[in-house]
């Protein structure tokens, strides 16, 4: 098992977030502020304060930096370290900054990196929803505002109608954003992963609404065909979405000149069908043998290890995936997922 830990930084080098093992690479014995002890040795260990300067002052030129910090009277052996930048919140950059054991083979089933983006963006969740719900519920609350001032002005009924109209369009936007942030929150969120009773058709929907704007950016169509007698299944509705959203994303990114992606829910006997179509460009039958397996990735970024999570947590929930593609058809994701034995 591979040892980790993380420090997220802000421009002054001030800790925002940590990792509970960054004590053991530090050094620092269960004391009564271990936190203020760590920050102590990020401001005066001269490499590591150099290097996370060097990203702040590249002015976009580099936004990553690997790194090993040898080993001294702070450090009880070399750790490697990998810092970047994870862009603005609130108005502020922040450094992230990874350590690990240098002796460490990381396991391909836990993607260390990715892992450690996901927590950091559960934890800061919260802080940033708040962020952007202010705006918008003041957003709301003028909008109502102006809706019921309307009526008290002296207006020709055709003005009148625009600004109605004009005051709809608005209420109604503002709740469709209001949508999309609870949807997303609501995944990023850290909480218990515990399985319950789950509507198919309720979480498609959920993942249709997190992926419309970036299907209508791209000039995708969505066709949504929800059969109303899909059973129920007995799962974790989070890592269910997880799966999706990347299968869907992964369509949306097959079709860059645009296209129509399809999602699907049939009731197959004892089970709940899910089929997650693109008319992209589709898969080699070559590379299509090896989407499953780990280390494998068509893309130059890609980490090789999603779909093989996607099988995992499928397979957890006592389901299948495969996969099926043509060059001239697109592909095809098809999910099986037992009924739940209370239906």
């Amino acid at each position: 098992m591979s040892v980790e830990g993380f420090i997220l930084l802000d421009e002054k080098l001030g800790i925002e977030l940590y990792d509970q093992q960054i004590f053991d690479f530090f050094l620092i014995p269960a004391v009564k502020d271990p936190l203020e002890k760590v920050q102590q040795i990020i401001l005066n260990h001269t490499d590591l304060n150099h290097r996370i300067q060097r990203l702040l002052t590249s002015k976009g030129k580099q936004n990553i930096d690997h790194f090993i910090l040898n080993s001294d009277k702070t450090l009880k052996e070399p750790i490697q370290v990998t810092a970047f930048i994870t862009g603005e919140v609130a108005g502020n950059r922040r450094i992230l900054t990874y350590f690990s054991k240098i002796s460490d083979k990381v396991d391909p089933y836990t993607p260390s990196m990715r892992s450690l983006k996901y927590n950091v963006i559960s934890k800061l969740a919260p802080s940033i929803a708040h962020e952007i719900r202010n705006p918008l519920s003041s957003l709301a609350i003028h909008t109502e505002i102006l809706d019921n001032m309307l009526p008290t002005l002296s207006l020709q009924t055709e003005q009148f109608q625009r600004i109605k109209k004009s005051i709809t369009v608005l209420q109604s936007e503002i709740e469709r954003i209001t949508r999309i942030i609870d949807h997303f929150f609501k995944l990023a969120r850290p909480g218990a992963k515990e399985s319950s009773y789950e509507d198919i058709n309720s979480i498609l929907r959920e993942s249709f609404e997190l992926i419309k704007p970036q299907c209508y950016e791209q000039g995708i169509k969505i066709e949504l065909n929800l059969e109303k007698s899909v059973p129920f299944v007995y799962l974790n509705r989070d890592e269910l979405m997880q799966v999706l959203l990347n299968i869907m994303i992964n369509a949306i990114e097959s079709m860059p000149r645009g296209g129509v992606l399809t999602i699907i829910s049939k009731k197959l006997k004892n089970k709940s069908l899910i089929i997650i179509q693109d008319d992209g460009q589709g898969i080699p039958p070559n590379d299509l043998k090896k989407i499953f397996t780990r280390k494998f990735s068509s893309k130059d970024n890609g980490s090789g290890i999603s779909l093989v999570l996607a099988r995992q947590l499928i397979e957890k929930m006592g389901g299948k995936i495969t996969a099926q593609s043509d060059p001239y058809l697109g592909t095809f994701f098809t999910i099986e997922l037992p009924q739940a034995s209370k239906f």
